[in-house]
C-alpha cells in the first residue's frame, strides 16, 4: 500500500523500555558513586608531597563541593607555598580568615601574614616589616589559640625580620603551653642559634630546661643557654640569666663550677666568689649527707668522708681573684681542718691569713709545716714571729738556723734572749751548755754567762766565765764581769780575787777596771788594793784637777755619793771653790742633806764670807735649807743669789720652785708680776714659770706661753708630756688631756732611767696615768708595787709618793683614811698639801677647818676648790670673785665656768616659765606655770608660783569628767649651816578648793651622807588618774643617800601617805619604800650613770562614810570609788641616764640628756620609760630645756603615758 503523509508512522520495536533504561542508569550511577574512592583521594591529596600539581588540582576540585573544609584549604595553601605561588596560597585560605573557630581563624591569619611577607621580591634577605605587619605579628604573638607549630614558626619569622621583642614575647607565651616538650624547645633554640639570634636562643634553651625532667637534661639546656650568650661575649646577660633562672641547679656542682668560670671570664670576681661560696657549701653539705648515710648503714662507719680538693682549689683561686681574702681564709681554714695532713692547703692558709691581716694564724701554719719537715717554712717563721712576739716559734726557728751555722754569734745571743722572754731560763741554760760543749766559742760562753746572770744562776755564770777564761785567756773585761757577778751574791772577796787575776794584764788606761777595783777594795777595807787603784787614777802626791774630775764623772752616774765625797776631798786638797760646789751639787742630787750640812757647817768664817758672794753657793745652800724645811732661810739665800747675779737661771728656778713647793701663792703672784716678762725670755725657766702659773690657777697662760710652743720638742720626754696633760686638764681641755695621756700610755718608755730620782718620778707618773686611763686592778697593782714597804726605805717618806697615796685615798672615798694619812705622814713635812686638807674638810663638812683654810694668806689652792669652800661657808661673794678671776684665764674649763654660772645665777632673781602636755590613758592634760624667785637675802629665797592645768577626757575610762585646775603658791627657802629648810603654802582650785601646806629640810653631812625630811598636807596625789583629778594626800617622806665612792652611791626612801578626796572623804593609807644603787660609768662628758632599784607600795583602804562626799564624787566617778584606790605592788628596775646632772643644772651650751628605765611591777608585768631632751643656755643669763617622755607600765597608771615639756628660766 502506498504511504500517505497523513498516515502515522509505525512504532519501532524496543528491546528495553524507557523506564527500564532510566532505572538502570540510576543504578549504574549509584554504583559508580558508591565505588568512587573519595576518601582515599582526599587523604592522598592531603598527604601528597609539597608542590605536587596533581594534588593541588585534586584539592582545588574537592573544595568546589566542600568550600568550608579548613584542612583542605590549609593543605592547598601549603601546595601553593611549596611552589612559591603566594597569591594563590593567600587566596586558598582567604575564606578562613573569618572562621568562627578561633584556632582556624588565627592559623589562617598567621599563614596569610607569612605568605604576604614571603611574597617579597628577595625572600633570602629579610626586609623591614611595615607598621601594619608588625602590629599583626604582635597581635598574633599574644593569641593563646595559636597552635604550637605556628607559634614556633612565628618566633622564627619574628627573629628573622628583626623583631626580637615580639619573638621574646612569643617565647614567654609559649612557656605556658603544656603541649610543648623539651625536644621541640631545643629544636627551636638550635634554629635560633643557627640564625644568629643568641638571646632568643638562650630563652628557648631555658624553655627546654623547664620542660626537661632529669637534672642532667636541665643542666644541659641551662648551660647551652649560657654558652650561647658567652659565645657572643654578652657576659652581663649570661650572668643575669644565672641569677634569675638558676632554679634547682643552684645545688648542682657542675653548674656552679661552670658559673665560676663564666664569672671569671666576665671579669666579675665578686660573682665568681659568690658561686664559689655556694659550691663550697654544697660540698660541705654533700660530705655531711654522705656521713649521715654511712652512719645510717653502719653504726661503726667513719662519717668523715674525703673532701673535694678540686672544688676547694677552684673556690680558693676564685676568692683570691675576687679579692675576697676573708672567704679565701675561711675556705683554707676549713680545708686544713678536713685535710690536716695537706701541706699545700696549709701553705695556702698561711699565705691568705697573712694577706687577710691574720699573721698569727699564718705563723701557726708555717710553724706546723716547719716542724713536719718543710724546712723552707722556717724562713717564714723567722719573718713573722718577731713582729707577733711569738717567742716559741722564733726560738725553734733560730735553733734550726743555729744547727746550720753553729758559730753564728748573733743567733746565740738571740736564742738566749728568747729563752729569757719565755720565762724558761733553766731550759735556755741547759741548751747553751749543750751547745757550748759541742761548739765552744767566745760568743757561746758569753751567751751562757749572760743568761745565767740574768736568771740569777750566779754559780753557772761564774763557771761559764771561768771556762771562757780557760778558752780565751785572762782579760780585764772577763775579770770585771766575774767580779760584777760575784758582788750581788755577797762574795766580795771572790770578786776582788777575780779582779786580781787580770791585774798584771791591765793597763793604766783601763779606767773601768781600776774604778771597780778601787770601790771593791774600799768596801772590803783592803787599803793596799784601793790605794793601788787610786794611785793609778788619782796620784796622791800631785793630784790634778782633771784626774779628780774624771773620776768624779765616772762615779757620778752610778755612785754620786762617792763622787761627792771625792769632790769634797778635792776641795780639801786643792781649795778651789768649784770642788765644794760640785760636791754640794752631787749631794743635792741624792738628797743627802746631812752630807751637805757637814760641808757647809765646816766652813770657817773667811771661806764662808768669800763663798757668800758666789751665787751658785748661795743657791745650793738655799736648796739645802729647803730640803731641811727652813723656808725663810732658803728664800733669803735665793734672794741673795739673785742680788749678786740677777741673771742666774738656776737661782731664778730655785726661787720659783721654792715658792711653788711651799704653795706661796701671794708671794709667787707678786714675784711674777715683777719679773715674769723678763724671765720668760730664758727658755730654761719655762717649766718653772708654767708650774707657777698652774699653781696660781692660770693654766691657760702656762699652756700658751710656756708649754704648747715646746710640746713638739719635748714629745719624747714622758714626764714633761705628763705635766702638759695635767695642765691641759686643769685648763678644762679634758679631751686633749685624755688623748695625750692615752698616747703616752701607749708610748710610755720601757727602759728604766739611770737616775733613781727620775725613775721614781717616772714610775709615779705611770701610776697616775694608769689610774686615769686604765682604772681598776691594773692601776692598783702598779700603785701597790710602788708603795712596797719591804725595802730599806719607806717610799712614803718621798713627797711625790705621799701626794700620790693621798690622791688615791680621796678617789676611793676613804675620807677617814685620808685624814689619818694626812696627820701621820705630813706631820714633819715642810708643808701639808692644802688641796688634800681642803678635800677632806669638804668631805667631812668641817666648817671650822674650811674657814681656816679660806682665811689663810699666801696659800695656793685651786680656784674651783676655793670657790667651793666659800660657797659651803655661805660666802657666795668670795666664791664668785675667786671663780671669776680664774675663769678669765681658763677659757676652756667648762666645769669652772659652770661653777661660776651657778654661783652668780644662784644669787640672782629668776623668772621661770614652763609648759607641759601629758597624754594619759584617761585624759589629756596641759599644764602651765610661772614662777618668780626673789633672793631676799644671801641665804633667803622667796618663790611665787602661778599655774593652771587643762584636762580633756579621751572618751574611755572610769572618769565621767576631768575638771581643770588653777593654783597659786608661795615658798620660802632658808639656807643655814644645818642645811636648807623650805616652807610653802598654796591655793588649789580644782574639783574643790584646797590649801596644800608643806615643809621640808635637806641636810648634807659631808660628801657622802645626805638626808631629807618632808611633810605636807592636802598635797596633789598622782598615783592614778582618778587621784590626779579628784584626790589629795597628806604625806611624810624621809630619804637618805650615801656615797660609797666617787663613782657609786646608794639611796633609801620611805614615805607614808594618807589619801582622801578633795571633798575630804577618807580613802586609805599607804606606805612606799625604795632602795637605789647608782654607778657612774664615765668621768667626763657624757656623764653616763647606770643603776638598779627595788621597792614596794602597800595601800590599805579605809573609806569614809560621809554620804555627801560620796555623792559629790559620783559626778565624776559614776562607777564607784574603786579608781581612787591604788593597788599594792612590789617593783624593781634598772635605769641608765646620760647627762642627768646637766638636765637639772645650768649649762653654758646646749647639752643633750637621756634616761632609759626598764622596770617590773608585780601584777602588771614589765614596763619601760624613756626621756630625751636638750638643756642649756640660749641668749645669755637664761636656761632653756625641752624634752619628751614616754612611759609604759611602771608605777601609777599601768597604761601608756606620754609628755612633752618646755622650761625657760631668765635670771636678772
Amino acid at each position: 500500500m502506498p504511504n500517505s503523509p497523513s498516515t502515522a508512522p509505525a512504532e519501532r520495536p524496543r528491546v528495553v523500555s524507557l523506564r527500564a533504561l532510566v532505572i538502570f542508569g540510576a543504578l549504574a550511577t549509584a554504583g559508580m558513586v558508591l565505588l568512587f574512592p573519595y576518601e582515599t583521594l582526599v587523604k592522598a591529596s592531603l598527604g601528597a608531597r609539597q608542590g605536587d600539581v596533581l594534588a593541588a588540582a585534586y584539592l582545588h576540585n574537592l573544595l568546589r563541593t566542600e568550600t568550608d573544609n579548613a584542612q583542605m584549604r590549609f593543605a592547598l595553601a601549603a601546595q601553593h607555598q611549596a611552589r612559591r605561588d603566594y597569591p594563590a596560597a593567600r587566596q586558598a585560605i582567604a575564606p578562613l580568615l573569618g572562621h568562627p573557630d578561633p584556632a582556624i581563624a588565627h592559623r589562617a591569619r598567621w599563614l596569610d601574614w607569612r605568605f604576604t611577607v614571603d611574597d617579597a621580591p628577595d625572600t633570602l634577605t629579610p626586609r623591614a616589616l611595615s607598621l601594619a605587619q608588625t602590629h599583626t605579628l604582635n597581635a598574633l604573638a599574644d593569641e593563646a589559640a595559636l597552635s604550637t607549630p605556628d607559634r614556633l614558626s612565628l618566633i622564627t619569622y619574628a627573629a628573622r625580620h628583626a623583631q626580637p621583642e615580639i619573638a621574646a614575647h612569643a617565647i614567654d607565651t609559649l612557656a605556658a603551653d603544656a603541649r610543648l616538650d623539651a625536644d621541640t624547645a631545643q629544636t627551636l633554640a638550635d634554629t635560633l642559634r643557627r640564625d644568629a639570634h643568641p638571646h632568643l636562643a638562650a630563652r628557648a634553651y631555658l624553655l627546654a630546661r623547664d620542660r626537661s625532667e632529669g637534672l642532667a637534661a636541665q643542666r644541659q639546656h641551662f648551660l647551652a643557654a649560657l654558652r650561647t650568650l658567652q659565645a657572643i661575649s654578652d657576659f652581663p646577660a649570661a650572668l643575669a640569666i644565672a641569677d634569675e633562672a638558676l632554679g634547682a641547679l643552684e645545688t648542682d656542682a657542675p653548674t656552679l663550677t661552670y658559673l665560676i668560670g663564666l664569672a671569671r671570664a666576665a671579669n666579675r670576681p665578686d660573682r665568681a666568689a659568690d658561686y664559689a661560696r655556694r659550691l663550697i657549701r654544697l660540698s660541705l653539705r654533700e660530705q655531711l649527707d654522705g656521713g649521715l648515710r654511712l652512719v645510717a648503714l653502719n653504726s661503726d662507719a667513719d662519717p668523715a668522708l674525703p673532701f673535694d680538693d678540686a672544688r676547694y682549689r677552684l673556690a680558693y683561686d676564685t676568692f683570691l681573684g675576687a679579692g675576697a681574702l676573708e672567704d679565701a681564709y675561711v675556705l683554707s681554714l676549713s680545708a686544713v681542718r678536713q685535710a690536716p695532713d695537706s701541706a699545700d692547703w696549709r701553705r695556702r692558709l698561711a699565705q691568705v691569713a697573712e694577706w687577710h691581716g691574720k699573721p698569727a694564724d699564718a705563723l701557726a701554719q708555717w710553724y706546723h709545716l716547719a716542724r713536719h719537715g718543710h724546712t723552707d717554712a722556717w724562713a717564714q717563721v723567722l719573718r713573722l714571729a718577731p713582729g707577733l712576739f711569738e717567742h716559741r716559734p722564733l726560738l725553734d726557728a733560730q735553733k734550726f738556723q743555729l744547727r746550720q751555722d753553729p758559730r753564728n754569734t748573733t743567733l746565740l745571743r738571740d736564742i738566749a734572749a728568747l729563752y729569757e722572754r719565755l720565762g724558761e731560763p733553766d731550759a735556755g741554760i741547759a741548751y747553751l751548755q749543750a751547745h757550748t760543749a759541742r761548739h765552744p766559742s767566745d760568743a757561746a760562753f758569753d751567751a751562757l754567762a749572760t743568761l745565767a746572770e740574768r736568771a740569777g744562776q750566779g754559780a753557772i755564770a761564774d763557771a761559764a766565765l771561768v771556762m771562757w777564761e780557760q778558752h780565751a785567756g785572762v782579760s780585764p773585761a772577763l775579770s770585771q764581769r766575774r767580779a760584777a757577778g760575784l758582788i750581788p751574791r755577797g762574795q766580795l772577796e771572790a770578786a776582788l780575787a777575780a779582779l786580781d787575776t787580770a791585774r798584771s794584764h791591765t793597763p793604766d788606761t783601763a779606767t773601768d777596771y781600776w774604778q771597780l777595783r778601787a770601790s771593791l777594795a774600799g768596801l772590803l777595807q783592803h787599803r793596799d788594793a784601793q790605794r793601788d787603784a787610786l794611785n793609778r787614777l788619782v796620784p796622791q802626791p800631785t793630784a790634778r784637777p782633771d784626774d779628780f774630775a774624771d773620776l768624779i764623772e765616772l762615779l757620778r752616774p752610778a755612785h754620786p755619793d762617792q763622787a761627792a765625797r771625792l769632790a769634797a776631798q778635792a776641795w780639801e786638797r786643792l781649795g778651789t771653790p768649784d770642788w765644794l760646789l760640785r760636791s754640794l751639787d752631787l749631794h743635792l742630787s741624792t738628797r743627802n742633806y746631812a752630807a751637805m750640812g757637814v760641808l757647809i757647817r765646816g766652813l770657817d768664817d773667811t771661806r764662808r764670807q768669800t763663798l757668800e758672794r758666789n751665787a751658785s753657793f748661795l743657791r745650793l745652800r738655799g736648796q739645802w735649807h729647803q730640803g731641811l724645811g727652813e723656808f725663810d732661810a732658803a728664800r733669803a739665800d735665793f734672794d741673795a743669789a739673785l742680788t749678786h747675779e740677777p741673771a742666774n737661771t738656776a737661782a731664778r728656778a730655785s726661787l720659783l720652785w721654792l715658792l711653788i713647793d711651799g704653795g706661796k701663792a701671794d708671794t709667787l703672784t707678786a714675784l711674777l708680776a715683777r719679773h715674769e716678762t723678763r724671765w720668760a725670755r730664758d727658755g730654761d725657766l719655762h717649766d718653772a714659770l708654767a708650774a707657777a702659773n698652774a699653781l696660781l690657777s692660770r693654766p691657760q697662760r702656762a699652756l700658751d706661753r710656756y708649754l704648747l710652743p715646746r710640746a713638739r720638742a719635748n714629745r719624747d720626754d714622758f714626764l714633761w708630756m705628763m705635766g702638759l696633760a695635767d695642765t691641759l686638764e686643769q685648763a678644762g681641755e679634758i679631751d686633749r688631756a685624755w688623748h695625750l695621756r692615752e698616747q703616752q700610755w701607749q708610748q710610755r718608755p720601757r727602759t728604766a732611767p739611770t737616775d733613781a730620782e727620775t725613775e721614781l718620778a717616772r714610775r709615779a707618773a705611770e701610776v697616775r696615768l694608769a689610774r686615769q686611763q686604765r682604772p681598776g686592778d691594773a692601776s692598783d697593782q702598779l700603785l701597790r708595787a710602788l708603795m712596797r714597804q719591804d725595802g730599806e726605805t719607806d717610799p712614803l717618806d718621798t713627797p711625790l709618793l705621799r701626794d700620790l697615796a693621798m690622791s688615791w685615798l680621796l678617789d676611793q672615798g676613804d675620807i677617814d683614811g685620808a685624814r689619818g694619812f694626812l696627820w701621820e705622814r705630813y706631820a714633819r713635812a715642810l708643808t701639808r698639801p692644802v688641796w688634800a686638807e681642803a678635800a677632806i674638810a669638804l668631805a667631812r663638812d668641817e666648817h671650822a677647818t674650811l674657814a681656816d683654810i679660806l682665811a689663810r694668806h699666801d696659800t695656793a689652792l685651786p680656784a674651783a676648790q676655793r670657790g667651793e669652800i666659800a660657797e659651803r661657808l655661805g660666802r657666795p661673794d668670795v666664791s664668785a670673785s675667786v671663780t671669776h678671776a680664774a675663769a678669765d684665764d681658763q677659757r676652756h674649763n667648762d666645769a669652772l665656768h659652770l661653777q661660776l654660772s651657778e654661783v652668780l645665777l644662784d644669787q640672782a632673781h629668776r623668772l621661770r616659765l614652763d609648759a607641759a602636755a601629758h597624754k594619759l590613758d584617761a585624759f589629756k592634760e596641759r599644764t602651765q606655770h610661772a614662777e618668780l624667785r626673789l633672793r631676799l637675802a644671801p641665804r633667803l629665797k622667796l618663790s611665787l608660783t602661778l599655774g593652771s592645768i587643762q584636762r580633756r577626757l579621751n572618751g574611755s575610762g572610769a572618769l565621767a569628767a576631768a575638771p581643770n585646775e588653777r593654783q597659786a603658791s608661795v615658798e620660802m627657802a632658808w639656807t643655814t649651816d644645818a642645811g636648807i629648810t623650805r616652807l610653802g603654802v598654796a591655793r588649789r582650785h580644782g574639783l574643790t578648793d584646797t590649801t596644800p601646806v608643806w615643809a621640808g629640810h635637806d641636810l648634807t653631812l659631808d660628801q657622802r651622807w645626805a638626808f631629807a625630811l618632808e611633810a605636807g598636807l592636802a598635797l596633789p596625789a598622782n598615783e592614778s588618774a582618778a587621784l590626779r583629778v579628784a584626790g589629795m594626800k597628806d604625806e611624810l617622806l624621809a630619804s637618805a643617800a650615801y656615797g660609797l665612792s666617787s663613782r657609786e652611791r646608794i639611796a633609801a626612801q620611805w614615805a607614808h601617805s594618807r589619801y582622801s578626796s578633795q571633798h575630804g572623804l577618807a580613802l586609805g593609807r599607804a606606805d612606799r619604800w625604795q632602795l637605789d644603787y647608782t654607778h657612774r660609768l664615765t668621768r667626763g662628758r657624757p656623764e653616763i650613770e647606770a643603776g638598779v632599784y627595788v621597792g614596794g607600795y602597800r595601800f590599805r583602804a579605809d573609806i569614809g562614810d560621809n554620804a555627801g562626799d560620796r555623792a559629790a564624787l559620783a559626778s565624776i566617778l559614776p562607777g564607784g570609788l574603786a579608781p581612787l584606790l591604788p593597788d599594792s605592788y612590789l617593783f624593781r628596775g634598772a635605769r641608765m641616764t646620760v647627762n642627768n646632772r646637766q638636765r637639772h643644772g645650768l649649762q653654758r651650751a646646749l647639752v643633750p640628756y637621756a634616761t632609759l628605765d626598764l622596770n617590773h611591777v608585780s601584777g602588771r608585768g614589765y614596763g619601760y620609760g624613756v626621756e630625751l631632751g636638750l638643756s642649756g643656755r640660749v641668749f645669755g643669763a637664761d636656761q632653756f630645756l625641752i624634752g619628751v617622755q614616754h612611759d609604759k607600765g611602771g608605777e601609777g597608771d599601768a597604761g601608756r603615758n606620754s609628755a612633752l615639756f618646755l622650761d625657760y628660766q631668765l635670771f636678772f
